[in-house]
């Protein structure tokens, strides 16, 4: 990568770090009028949306630290595939519930992820192969047990008193809540761990094997 296309990969970076930090701005003005800053601001800390684009703010930064530990590269990866997803399923299935979409929620599920879609495909390198994917399935899998062994049990029931209109949300999403289903929590194990999480083992690969191929022709290009 010559110094033009490495100048460019530190702006989007710092592009990035300052569209982040932004929705974070945002984010702290929803919960001021809420009435319930600190009930509000812990909820929102609770969505996948909110904990993938803080992973994207410290990736962001680390790449304008210029950090090349082994470790940066799963990091990486791990919030593209974050990032990737929660657009793609938010576009698919949520936005059509959404009558007039906040300025932050389209930071946080278009514009952020568009950009570092484009800022991982093109000026992040990995030796990461495609049948490396599975490493995608680290964070939602620990995301699952976060809220049935932490959140739900430990604060369910605060949750529930500090919004007694969210039926669902000590547990997040109503996809995780097991009385929505009728063979309860086997019901919810059958969507999340049969059906969510080989969903999102095979789009990993994919999205590697994507990279593979853009990846190389972009630079061999670039030096041709």
């Amino acid at each position: 990568m010559n110094r033009t296309c490495n100048v460019l990969k530190k702006s989007i970076a710092l592009l990035l770090v300052s569209l982040e930090i932004f929705a974070l701005i945002l984010q702290n003005m929803r919960a001021l009028n809420s009435g319930n800053y600190f009930a509000t601001m812990f909820i929102l800390l609770l969505y996948f949306t909110n904990q993938s684009n803080i992973l994207i703010l410290i990736i962001s930064i680390l790449v304008l630290l210029n950090v090349q530990k082994k470790w940066m590269d799963k990091l990486a990866f791990i919030g593209f595939v974050n990032i990737t997803m929660t657009a793609v399923v938010f576009h698919i299935f949520l936005s059509s519930y959404f009558e007039n979409l906040l300025l932050v929620q389209t930071l946080l599920h278009s514009v952020i992820p568009l950009i570092y879609f484009i800022f991982y495909m093109i000026f992040l390198s990995t030796k990461l192969k495609p049948h490396d994917g599975m490493i995608g399935a680290i964070y939602p899998l620990g995301y699952f047990i976060f809220i049935y062994l932490l959140i739900h049990p430990i604060f369910g029931n605060l949750l529930t008193s500090m919004f007694p209109n969210e039926p669902d949300i000590s547990y997040v999403y109503p996809f995780l809540n097991p009385s929505n289903y009728d063979h309860g929590f086997l019901g919810v194990l059958t969507l999340s761990l049969l059906i969510m999480l080989p969903l999102f083992i095979i789009s990993s690969i994919g999205l590697l094997k994507l990279k593979s191929i853009v990846y190389p022709k972009i630079w061999q290009n670039k030096k041709a």
